[in-house]
């Protein structure tokens, strides 16, 4: 049997919003609150790091830790900013971003036996009802004559909020998939686990719709 483990990648300073993941967020912070989804899987999981504040947050929930390099966390490059997967014990590798706070713990475990299944990968989605054009201006929907949100034929357009892949592949090839049908197979998630936060906007529409999201499963 192919074995998975579930890695979240993370790294102190980002371009658009000085320490991103450490930053204060609706009373906790990003890698906080994704630490506590990841510490309640049952599966071998990782936090890449080679910085000190991520690490004793890991300790604390107990979760391992992948040791990075410093151009690892510098790099924008898929096989620099993964070199760390070269000695892992896996051949599937699934990843979380911590930069989704409203992902749900129940959806990951769901994208997780998906991948177990189609072993390849799988790719969090959002479906799109809506008309999509390329930089050259031409429509590329299937139907692009239907622009009726209920009728249209839906698109899906990749979220960030996780992967996963095989990690043999990924080592071969510097790439996740070979991006033919059904790899990776799409894993549809709503609008609102999907959102992902890359600046200061984001933060303040994040924790709105966390506090939202709460109000309202209270009430449930």
């Amino acid at each position: 049997m192919s074995k998975l483990i579930v890695i979240a990648p993370v790294r102190k300073e980002s371009e658009r919003v000085k320490r991103k993941l450490l930053r204060p967020f609706a009373g906790s912070d990003l890698f906080t609150i994704c630490a506590e989804k990841l510490a309640r899987l049952n599966v071998q999981t990782y936090i890449a790091t080679c910085e000190e504040e991520f690490r004793a947050i890991a300790k604390h929930y107990d979760l391992l830790i992948l040791e990075r390099t410093r151009e690892s966390i510098e790099s924008e490059k898929a096989d620099i900013i993964h070199n760390y997967l070269r000695d892992v014990d896996a051949d599937i590798i699934f990843m979380v971003n911590p930069c989704c706070p409203l992902l749900r713990i129940e959806t990951i475990e769901s994208a997780i036996e998906a991948t177990r299944v189609v072993a390849d990968g799988v790719l969090s989605v959002v479906e799109c009802r809506r008309l999509i054009f390329d930089t050259n201006g031409n429509v590329v929907n299937r139907d692009p004559w239907v622009v009726n949100s209920k009728t249209m034929l839906p698109n899906y357009i990749s979220a960030n909020a996780f992967l996963s892949f095989r990690r043999g592949f990924f080592l071969k090839n510097r790439q996740y998939w070979s991006f033919t049908r059904g790899n990776p197979e799409r894993f549809s998630i709503s609008d609102v686990e999907a959102t992902d936060i890359d600046t200061l906007h984001d933060f303040k529409k994040a924790e709105d719709l966390w506090w939202k999201t709460k109000c309202a499963a209270g009430r449930e």
